[in-house]
Protein backbone atom coordinates (compact mmCIF):
# COMPACT_ATOMS: atom_id res chain seq x y z
CA UNK A 1 0.00 0.00 0.00
CA UNK A 2 1.52 3.41 -0.96
CA UNK A 3 2.15 6.14 1.19
CA UNK A 4 -0.41 8.98 0.64
CA UNK A 5 1.90 12.67 0.02
CA UNK A 6 1.16 15.46 2.02
CA UNK A 7 -2.01 17.84 0.77
CA UNK A 8 -0.98 20.29 2.95
CA UNK A 9 2.47 20.35 0.89
CA UNK A 10 0.09 20.21 -2.87
CA UNK A 11 -2.48 22.83 -1.72
CA UNK A 12 -0.03 25.29 -0.21
CA UNK A 13 2.44 24.83 -3.72
CA UNK A 14 -0.71 25.01 -6.08
CA UNK A 15 -1.92 28.56 -4.26
CA UNK A 16 1.47 29.85 -4.67
CA UNK A 17 1.67 29.25 -8.05
CA UNK A 18 -1.89 30.79 -8.46
CA UNK A 19 -1.06 33.49 -6.56
CA UNK A 20 2.34 34.29 -8.61
CA UNK A 21 0.04 33.81 -12.02
CA UNK A 22 -2.92 36.01 -11.06
CA UNK A 23 -0.23 38.60 -9.87
CA UNK A 24 1.75 38.61 -13.27
CA UNK A 25 -1.39 38.64 -15.02
CA UNK A 26 -2.94 41.63 -12.75
CA UNK A 27 0.59 43.87 -13.64
CA UNK A 28 0.24 42.98 -17.66
CA UNK A 29 -2.87 44.10 -17.35
CA UNK A 30 -2.73 47.34 -15.20
CA UNK A 31 0.59 48.41 -17.52
CA UNK A 32 -0.30 47.78 -20.59
CA UNK A 33 -3.27 47.53 -23.46
CA UNK A 34 -4.80 44.89 -25.35
CA UNK A 35 -2.40 43.79 -28.02
CA UNK A 36 -0.14 46.44 -27.01
CA UNK A 37 3.62 44.72 -26.41
CA UNK A 38 6.88 45.86 -24.38
CA UNK A 39 10.12 44.19 -25.93
CA UNK A 40 11.93 42.50 -23.38
CA UNK A 41 14.90 40.83 -25.39
CA UNK A 42 14.93 42.31 -28.60
CA UNK A 43 13.88 40.31 -31.56
CA UNK A 44 13.45 37.45 -28.66
CA UNK A 45 11.00 37.94 -26.24
CA UNK A 46 8.13 40.21 -25.40
CA UNK A 47 5.41 41.03 -23.02
CA UNK A 48 2.32 40.76 -24.98
CA UNK A 49 -1.03 41.29 -23.73
CA UNK A 50 -3.48 39.12 -25.44
CA UNK A 51 -6.59 37.34 -24.42
CA UNK A 52 -7.45 33.60 -25.14
CA UNK A 53 -10.80 32.63 -25.21
CA UNK A 54 -9.80 28.63 -26.49
CA UNK A 55 -7.54 26.33 -25.39
CA UNK A 56 -4.04 25.81 -25.82
CA UNK A 57 -2.77 27.49 -29.24
CA UNK A 58 -6.76 29.07 -29.52
CA UNK A 59 -8.11 26.04 -29.78
CA UNK A 60 -11.72 25.97 -30.38
CA UNK A 61 -11.77 30.16 -30.00
CA UNK A 62 -13.83 30.15 -32.60
CA UNK A 63 -16.85 28.69 -30.62
CA UNK A 64 -19.47 31.12 -29.15
CA UNK A 65 -19.19 33.08 -25.98
CA UNK A 66 -21.01 31.32 -23.76
CA UNK A 67 -20.51 27.64 -25.58
CA UNK A 68 -16.57 28.31 -25.25
CA UNK A 69 -16.67 29.48 -22.33
CA UNK A 70 -18.67 27.01 -20.36
CA UNK A 71 -16.87 24.38 -22.37
CA UNK A 72 -13.39 25.26 -20.84
CA UNK A 73 -15.00 25.89 -16.91
CA UNK A 74 -16.14 22.63 -17.37
CA UNK A 75 -13.30 20.52 -19.01
CA UNK A 76 -10.63 22.56 -16.28
CA UNK A 77 -13.15 21.87 -13.85
CA UNK A 78 -12.93 17.60 -14.64
CA UNK A 79 -9.50 18.21 -15.16
CA UNK A 80 -8.31 19.47 -11.99
CA UNK A 81 -10.59 16.77 -10.14
CA UNK A 82 -9.05 13.72 -11.85
CA UNK A 83 -5.10 15.50 -10.69
CA UNK A 84 -6.35 15.87 -7.19
CA UNK A 85 -7.95 12.52 -7.38
CA UNK A 86 -4.46 10.91 -9.03
CA UNK A 87 -2.31 13.08 -6.37
CA UNK A 88 -4.29 11.51 -3.79
CA UNK A 89 -5.57 7.85 -3.98
CA UNK A 90 -2.93 7.05 -7.04
CA UNK A 91 0.44 9.35 -6.76
CA UNK A 92 3.12 8.81 -9.48
CA UNK A 93 6.13 7.04 -6.85
CA UNK A 94 8.45 10.03 -7.33
CA UNK A 95 8.76 13.13 -6.26
CA UNK A 96 8.61 14.71 -10.01
CA UNK A 97 5.38 12.99 -10.36
CA UNK A 98 3.95 14.40 -7.56
CA UNK A 99 5.40 17.77 -8.04
CA UNK A 100 4.17 17.95 -11.97
CA UNK A 101 0.83 17.19 -10.70
CA UNK A 102 1.04 19.99 -8.38
CA UNK A 103 2.31 22.14 -11.33
CA UNK A 104 -1.08 20.96 -13.44
CA UNK A 105 -3.17 21.32 -10.79
CA UNK A 106 -1.71 24.94 -9.63
CA UNK A 107 -1.70 26.25 -13.47
CA UNK A 108 -5.42 24.55 -14.02
CA UNK A 109 -6.44 26.47 -11.61
CA UNK A 110 -4.93 29.60 -12.07
CA UNK A 111 -6.55 29.79 -15.63
CA UNK A 112 -9.60 28.49 -14.13
CA UNK A 113 -9.95 31.66 -12.47
CA UNK A 114 -9.36 33.92 -15.64
CA UNK A 115 -12.09 32.01 -17.52
CA UNK A 116 -14.51 32.30 -14.14
CA UNK A 117 -13.87 36.05 -13.92
CA UNK A 118 -12.73 37.27 -17.40
CA UNK A 119 -14.38 34.31 -19.95
CA UNK A 120 -10.77 34.32 -21.56
CA UNK A 121 -7.93 33.59 -20.32
CA UNK A 122 -5.13 36.03 -20.17
CA UNK A 123 -1.80 36.04 -22.09
CA UNK A 124 1.14 37.91 -21.93
CA UNK A 125 5.13 36.11 -22.69
CA UNK A 126 5.53 36.09 -26.62
CA UNK A 127 8.37 34.57 -28.07
CA UNK A 128 9.64 35.01 -31.84
CA UNK A 129 12.50 35.12 -34.21
CA UNK A 130 12.08 36.98 -37.66
CA UNK A 131 8.52 35.87 -38.80
CA UNK A 132 7.97 33.37 -36.08
CA UNK A 133 6.05 33.34 -33.70
CA UNK A 134 5.32 31.03 -30.68
CA UNK A 135 1.77 31.48 -29.41
CA UNK A 136 1.43 33.81 -26.76
CA UNK A 137 1.56 32.09 -22.88
CA UNK A 138 1.27 33.06 -19.20
CA UNK A 139 2.61 31.02 -16.40
CA UNK A 140 -0.11 28.68 -15.32
CA UNK A 141 0.35 27.55 -19.06
CA UNK A 142 4.33 27.04 -18.56
CA UNK A 143 3.37 25.53 -14.91
CA UNK A 144 0.71 22.58 -16.72
CA UNK A 145 3.63 22.18 -19.41
CA UNK A 146 6.60 21.44 -17.07
CA UNK A 147 3.68 19.52 -15.23
CA UNK A 148 2.87 17.67 -17.49
CA UNK A 149 6.75 17.62 -18.49
CA UNK A 150 7.62 15.84 -15.24
CA UNK A 151 4.70 13.35 -15.16
CA UNK A 152 6.10 11.91 -19.00
CA UNK A 153 9.73 11.84 -17.52
CA UNK A 154 8.40 10.12 -14.44
CA UNK A 155 6.65 7.73 -16.54
CA UNK A 156 9.58 7.18 -18.87
CA UNK A 157 12.24 6.77 -16.12
CA UNK A 158 10.01 4.81 -13.92
CA UNK A 159 6.93 2.96 -15.42
CA UNK A 160 6.39 0.44 -13.14
CA UNK A 161 6.48 2.93 -10.47
CA UNK A 162 8.77 1.94 -7.82
CA UNK A 163 9.20 4.07 -4.61
CA UNK A 164 12.42 6.23 -4.15
CA UNK A 165 15.12 5.10 -2.35
CA UNK A 166 14.12 7.38 0.58
CA UNK A 167 11.04 6.39 0.65
CA UNK A 168 9.56 2.90 2.65
CA UNK A 169 8.10 0.38 0.34
CA UNK A 170 5.25 -1.69 1.52
CA UNK A 171 6.35 -4.37 3.75
CA UNK A 172 9.72 -2.59 4.00
CA UNK A 173 11.41 -2.19 7.75
CA UNK A 174 9.30 -0.79 10.39
CA UNK A 175 5.56 -2.87 9.06
CA UNK A 176 4.17 -5.75 9.92
CA UNK A 177 4.29 -8.97 7.69
CA UNK A 178 1.58 -10.47 7.28
CA UNK A 179 1.29 -13.64 9.39
CA UNK A 180 4.37 -12.91 10.95
CA UNK A 181 6.10 -10.67 13.66
CA UNK A 182 6.71 -6.96 13.24
CA UNK A 183 10.10 -6.91 11.54
CA UNK A 184 11.36 -3.86 13.25
CA UNK A 185 13.81 -4.97 16.23
CA UNK A 186 14.74 -8.03 15.13
CA UNK A 187 18.35 -8.94 15.28
CA UNK A 188 20.64 -11.91 13.87
CA UNK A 189 21.19 -13.78 17.27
Amino acid sequence: MSRRPPLAAFLSVSALLVLVDQITKYAVVASLFLNESRPIVSGFLSLTYFRNRGGAFSLLADLPPFWGRTFFIVATLAALVFVFYLHRYNPPATRWGRFGLTLIFGGGLGNLIDRVVHGEVIDFILFYYGDFYWPAFNVADSCISVGVALLAVDIFVNPYGEPEADEPAAGGPGRDVPGGEPTEGRGSD
